[in-house]
């Protein structure tokens, strides 16, 4: 009986493992998306301070 415990609270914490890891890359692309949204508005924004007189 312990073991079984044991066993299915290992597998829980894999499965909570695998949603958190989910989770993290998702937020990790959403970041990622973020960053390029803000640099390429930087990018844009500093060539057309460069490019009026």
């Amino acid at each position: 009986m312990i073991f079984f415990q044991l066993n299915t609270l290992a597998l829980g914490g894999l499965h909570f493992n695998v949603e958190a890891l989910a989770q993290l890359r998702y937020l990790s692309f959403f970041f990622f998306f973020f960053v390029l949204n803000l640099l390429t508005y930087f990018t844009t924004f500093a060539s057309g301070c460069l490019h009026t007189p």
